[in-house]
């Protein structure tokens, strides 16, 4: 992970650094650090995808970190910016540049931590999450993103994942306390994964393989609201677009 100091003190450049280290040596993390005392000195040479986070003061000698982000964001839609700064006065011009968070200095050890969680948890959080299960005398453990849908018969699952198809002697009810919000309940004892909707037409759940279920008539409009609300959502997180985290 490729991390970018912009700042124009030394002693708050080295302040920085040490906090990130040390998440970094808590949380098994690889960083590597390139410091620079203005925006003038980071734009100079930069490209898209050269840094994974960077973290920018808003007063520096010549150019700010406000008007720096506005050119970075003419080329580059997918760096996390972090502006650490001594004002909040400018939080709205943070979030017209896109900004991920906006840090107090001097900064303090438990919110940088935060938002350095923040951050690192909306990409990993999903696939660390399993659903372990026995099938046919066999362990298996499933990413939830490999789980397409589930229903139920009786006292067994059937589970489709994107590697097979497992009968599995559990309730619904024990797989439900392992999903996340994902996963809807579309007819009593049905869940499908919204990552793989096609659609949701004429009383059916459509999915990406083409395989169908039956929906909840009743709640036709709502289960298609809340799918539609589901990708909208989403979209917005992987573009980065979300608002601007104040500590």
């Amino acid at each position: 992970m490729n991390i970018a100091i912009v700042e124009d003190l030394q002693e708050d450049r080295q302040h920085l650094e040490a906090l990130l280290r040390n998440y970094a040596a808590i949380n098994g993390l690889d960083m590597e650090f390139q410091h620079f005392i203005s925006a003038e000195e980071l734009l100079r040479n930069y490209r898209p995808m050269r840094y994974s986070i960077i973290f920018m003061d808003i007063y520096l000698g010549g150019m700010t970190g406000i008007e720096a982000a506005e050119e970075i964001r003419k080329t580059d839609n997918d760096v996390v910016l972090i502006f650490a700064t001594t004002s909040r006065a400018h939080i709205a011009d943070a979030m017209h540049a896109f900004a991920t968070s906006y840090i107090m200095k001097p900064c303090d050890m438990k919110e940088l931590f935060r938002t350095l969680d923040f951050v690192l948890r909306r990409k990993t959080e999903t696939e660390v999450r399993r659903l372990a299960f026995v099938s046919e005398k066999r362990e298996h453990s499933l990413k939830l993103s490999e789980i397409l849908a589930m229903e139920s018969d009786g006292n067994y699952l059937t589970i489709v994942g994107t590697g097979g198809i497992y009968r599995v002697r559990m309730t619904m009810a024990a797989a439900q306390s392992s999903l996340d919000d994902r996963f809807l309940l579309i007819l009593k004892g049905i869940i499908v994964n919204l990552d793989y909707v096609a659609d949701i037409v004429d009383g059916q759940c459509v999915m990406a393989d083409g395989h169908r279920y039956p929906i909840n008539v009743k709640k036709h409009r709502e289960i298609r609201q809340i799918w539609q609300n589901y990708i909208f959502n989403k979209t917005r997180n992987e573009s980065s677009s979300g608002g601007v985290q104040v500590w």
